[in-house]
């Protein structure tokens, strides 16, 4: 310990600012201004309340002492018919009005009015026959086009029918053909030994398109030749037939379908 340092004092400087004690100076400074500024609070409180109590000493300062007012509806007429009105004069303008007010009676005494003959007759009005013509065209015209329409349906059900009687043909052609008639021809050639080598080398280069096919071989005359076809079969049905055609032409080989 240094000279100048009291007892204490060391101590003071490891405890942190907000742990350390406040002086008494401050604590009794703190206390007055707290006390000051509730004191001039109260003060504008109670200035309020006193002026608001004057205004209303003021307002009602004996008034309620008289007899309470109200107002009534004006019972004079709020229109009153002129004595003259003006405007244009109708003679017995409103009267039978009046008369059914005062209980007479309703209905109206007409005068006689003798019939007197007429001396010609009227002309009857004439009749129009400017569009005799246009409305006469008009309904041939419409005539006409329901004629037309009327064909058009005939020619058009006449078509349906022939459409369906020639599918009912051609089904019933299909269904005459027996199963395995159908055949693809790959060529003619001059001798038979010639179309059965066509056929076996065509087999050896297509197994998987011509399995279960065997050849036909079918002499025609062409002129002063013969000439043998090379055709293969049985096919069910022409699309059978098809099928097998599609897939040597993939594969650059040339052939047709034989109907029966």
């Amino acid at each position: 310990m240094t000279e100048n340092e009291q007892p204490g004092q060391g101590a003071d400087k490891d405890i942190p600012p907000w742990l350390q004690p406040v002086p008494e100076e401050e604590e009794t400074g703190g206390f007055f201004e707290g006390r000051k500024t509730l004191l001039i609070t109260a003060g504008a409180a109670v200035t309020v309340v006193a002026l608001f109590v004057v205004v209303l000493l003021y307002l009602y300062d004996g008034s309620s002492n008289e007899a309470p007012r109200y107002v009534a509806a004006d019972t004079t007429p709020v229109r009153e018919k002129p004595e003259d009105a003006g405007g244009m004069d109708v003679p017995h303008q409103d009267k039978q009005v009046f008369d059914q007010g005062a209980g007479a009676s309703a209905q109206v005494a007409l005068s006689a009015q003798p019939e007197q003959p007429l001396e010609t007759l009227p002309e009857e009005p004439e009749v129009d026959d400017s569009h005799a013509e246009d409305e006469a065209r008009i309904a041939a015209e419409a005539e006409a086009r329901a004629r037309e329409i009327q064909e058009a349906e005939k020619r058009e059900a006449e078509a349906e029918v022939a459409r369906q009687k020639a599918a009912a043909e051609e089904a019933a052609k299909a269904a005459a053909v027996p199963e395995g008639s159908f055949k693809v021809q790959l060529g003619a050639y001059g001798s038979e030994d010639g179309a059965a080598r066509a056929w076996r080398t065509v087999r050896g280069k297509y197994p998987s398109i011509l399995e279960g096919l065997s050849p036909f071989y079918e002499a025609v005359q062409s002129g002063d030749r013969t000439l043998y076809r090379l055709r293969l079969g049985p096919l069910m049905n022409r699309a059978a037939a098809d099928e097998v055609c599609l897939g040597l032409r993939a594969q650059q080989q040339a052939c047709i379908v034989v109907n029966p």
